[in-house]
């Protein structure tokens, strides 16, 4: 079956000259949360592209070598400050393990004998015999690629993947490389020559597998992060020089982004007009200001500091402000929307800024933390929600107060001792007037998944527990977005469309 396109809403990203650049996860595919998602319906297959420009497979990992990985090979001990990220291959071969092929090539086809009457055989496939230990394999007379069989190949006329639908609807794809949790190694890539030849030779390999640019997530240069350690400010010479050094292996033609702290202090060692020559965009990570990791209950992505907040220059405004003042190119920077939540328990009824319960907890991908998560309502996202489960379980009719912050423009809710923030489409129809207002290039939504409603309705399984299609799925923040950038900053006080049906 073809999938049909979600046509969610009437505004589309080629209605305007904004960027709506999205990430796209390639581990949420195995989530299976009642109500809220079947397995294998968080791939390509339910993302209406119409909604976005630009599409960021996230992640691939840089190893001790500085060569990548797939996410799906990163050491679950890596936040221990002694473990170091082996080299493994960019992508994960193994269907039946990984989503990786799924979601970038689409329905595939597992084979294990090509005779010369067999479509593979067309692209320049043949049988190798006695080329793999115990078993035969397989040649590419083109390419001169050569493994053991299964061959795993996309499927003619099958579903399309990621890489190919992009092309078909118009909208580039990226490759992310990087994320929280695959950072350790960037620092000592960046200042090594034979390091980073290897991770350049591998950014020229992903434009060559069909990615039309290369997306840097390093969190973050000059700072700790999750497990970074080899840090300094050399950072930001480092990060302009490899900047510099991708610009020329992948040519004029391809996207150059990154991902930025939102925190002014970590941003103002960058060479901003050296960035300015080789990259294309700044994604300004404006989320995760507050959240389980505070001392109090704090909004997650705040518009506008607020009364009150544990630090001060922690909201969208604050880092726009900054990088105005480092004399950034405003053209070229994206704001950061955040398409889920982050719930707390705090000491006694909750409130904003009241005082958060901690304890110890183990949690993926940061390993042994003090943390005043909420994991009793939201324990398969270790208290980040995504709002279809906010809408979902965090309604009135379940006991929880509704709340607006008009100083920060964003909502939140409370019941008894929990406090979630997250943002609806009121909060992201401000924050697009707000990009309106500032000029900015557009915005970046972390991720394409969390403000999927309605995928339980309906079920239609493309390859069962692979690729799922939810055709009723609806997308009310990416939309609202679009109306936004569309119609113009009026568009932002609409009335509200959103219901409780995740």
């Amino acid at each position: 079956m073809k999938n049909k396109q979600n046509i969610t809403s009437s505004k589309s990203a080629l209605a305007h000259n904004k960027q709506v650049i999205g990430y796209i996860t390639q581990y949420d595919a195995w989530k299976d949360i009642q109500d809220i998602v079947p397995k294998a319906g968080y791939t390509h297959v339910n993302v209406d592209f119409s909604q976005y420009t630009i599409l960021n497979f996230s992640f691939f990992g840089v190893a001790r070598d500085g060569s990548l990985h797939s996410g799906d090979f990163r050491n679950k001990q890596i936040y221990d400050p002694g473990q170091v990220q082996e080299p493994a291959p960019m992508l994960y071969e193994d269907p039946y393990s990984s989503f990786d092929l799924w979601i970038l090539y689409g329905e595939l086809d597992t084979v294990w004998y090509i005779g010369t009457d067999h479509w593979a055989y067309q692209l320049g496939y043949r049988n190798n015999p006695g080329s793999c230990e115990g078993s035969d394999g397989w040649l590419n007379v083109n390419s001169q690629l050569r493994g053991c069989y299964p061959l795993v190949l996309p499927k003619p006329g099958g579903e399309p993947g990621l890489l190919q639908k992009g092309k078909d609807e118009g909208v580039k794809v990226m490759a992310s490389i990087g994320g929280w949790s695959m950072c350790k190694h960037f620092p000592e890539m960046a200042k090594d020559n034979t390091k980073k030849n290897r991770f350049l030779d591998d950014c020229e390999k992903l434009i060559s597998m069909g990615f039309d640019g290369i997306d840097i997530d390093w969190e973050y240069p000059n700072g700790r992060g999750m497990n970074i350690i080899d840090y300094g400010e050399v950072d930001y010479n480092n990060f302009a020089q490899l900047m510099d050094d991708i610009r020329e292996r992948i040519g004029s033609d391809k996207l150059l982004t990154a991902a930025f702290s939102a925190v002014p202090e970590l941003l103002s060692g960058f060479d901003w007009a050296r960035l300015n020559n080789s990259m294309d965009y700044f994604n300004m990570m404006t989320y995760d200001f507050n959240g389980g990791f505070s001392d109090i209950a704090g909004h997650n992505s705040p518009l506008y500091d607020y009364p009150g907040q544990e630090a001060s220059n922690r909201s969208l405004d604050a880092c726009i402000l900054a990088l105005r003042n480092f004399g950034v190119n405003m053209s070229k920077v994206t704001a950061g929307i955040a398409t889920y939540g982050r719930g707390v328990i705090t000491q006694g009824q909750a409130a904003l800024n009241s005082p958060l319960v901690k304890r110890n907890e183990t949690v993926d991908p940061d390993g042994p933390i003090e943390t005043g998560s909420d994991f009793d309502h939201w324990p398969e996202t270790q208290g980040t929600p995504y709002y279809s489960m906010v809408l979902h379980r965090a309604t009135v009719v379940n006991g929880w107060t509704e709340h607006w912050d008009d100083n920060a423009k964003v909502p939140y809710r409370t019941k008894d001792k929990y406090f979630i923030s997250y943002d609806d489409e009121r909060s992201v129809g401000e924050k697009a007037a707000y990009i309106i207002d500032q000029e900015l290039a557009g915005c970046i939504v972390w991720q394409v998944f969390g403000d999927m409603l309605n995928m339980s309705s309906q079920i239609v399984p493309i390859v069962p527990d692979k690729l799922v299609h939810c055709p009723n799925t609806r997308t009310p923040l990416v939309n609202k977005i679009n109306e936004v950038f569309t119609s113009g900053k009026e568009a932002a006080m609409a009335p509200l469309t959103s219901s409780a049906n995740g």
